[in-house]
C-alpha cells in the first residue's frame, strides 16, 4: 500500500540493481528524450565519481534523482548539479528540495555550485529559487559532438 512516504538519501552501491537502473532510465527519459541508457556498471561508476541522490517511495521505486559533480580547475573547485528530476504525481517541490539540500550538504571546498534550467521550465526554476540559487545573467555555450551510429572504415590514400 502506498502511504506517500518518501525517503531521500545517497544511492549506495549495494542498492544498484536492474530495478533501480530501470527507474533511473525512466526518470532520465522524462527529463531528456535523448538521454543515454545506463546499466548497472555505468551507475556504479557514477556513484564512485559523483554524489548521486535518489528519492524512494514506499513501493521501493526511485521517483527522484539528482547528481552533483565536482570539478577541480587550477584556480578553484566548483560543482554542478545534473539530472535533477522528480517524477510527476509526487510532491515535486518538496522532494526536489530534499534532493538538492542533500546534494549541497557537506560539499565544503567548492567556490560555487551551478545548476541549469531552461527558461520555460518554471518548476525547476521555482525549485532552484526555493533552494537559494540565484540566476546568472551570462550565456552558456555548448559544443555538441554528433557521433555517427555506424561508420564504414575510411581508406586514406597516402601520397608517395
Amino acid at each position: 500500500m502506498f502511504t506517500g512516504i518518501t525517503k531521500v538519501r545517497r544511492l549506495r552501491p549495494r542498492e544498484v540493481n536492474l530495478k533501480a537502473v530501470n527507474d533511473i532510465n525512466d526518470l532520465l527519459r522524462r527529463q531528456h528524450s535523448e538521454a543515454r541508457k545506463i546499466d548497472e556498471d555505468i551507475l556504479r561508476e557514477q556513484i564512485a565519481k559523483a554524489k548521486v541522490v535518489v528519492a524512494w517511495n514506499d513501493n521501493d521505486r526511485i521517483i527522484g534523482l539528482g547528481v552533483l559533480v565536482k570539478t577541480l580547475t587550477l584556480s578553484h573547485t566548483f560543482a554542478t548539479i545534473h539530472n535533477l528530476v522528480v517524477c510527476e504525481g509526487s510532491d515535486r517541490l518538496s522532494v526536489g528540495k530534499q534532493i538538492v539540500d542533500l546534494l549541497v550538504e557537506g560539499v565544503g571546498d567548492v567556490a560555487f555550485i551551478e545548476a541549469s534550467a531552461w527558461p520555460d521550465d518554471g518548476d525547476l526554476i521555482n525549485l532552484l529559487t526555493v533552494c537559494r540559487f540565484k540566476p546568472k545573467h551570462k550565456l552558456r555555450y555548448r559544443f555538441k559532438i554528433k557521433v555517427p551510429k555506424a561508420t564504414p572504415a575510411l581508406e586514406i590514400n597516402r601520397l608517395p
